[in-house]
């Protein structure tokens, strides 16, 4: 929310370009898990994105993925 609110606060004009703002985050972005898959998934909205994959629901399985 502290994001929305100061992209709609500059898109009004209240903020300006030139300055300065904080914005506390309190959050975690499990609150908007979709930012996650157009961050990550193809096509993705950063520069060194860290595509999903599919495993077995073992810990084997999730240690083969962390270890590489």
């Amino acid at each position: 929310a502290a994001v929305a609110g100061a992209r709609a606060l500059r898109a009004s004009r209240v903020i300006q370009p030139t300055d300065r703002v904080a914005a506390i985050l309190t959050g975690h972005v499990l609150k908007d898990p979709g930012i996650v898959e157009r961050m990550h998934g193809a096509g993705g909205l950063i520069e060194a994105p860290n595509r999903p994959v599919t495993i077995d629901p073992t810990l084997e399985a999730i240690s083969a993925v962390i270890d590489g």
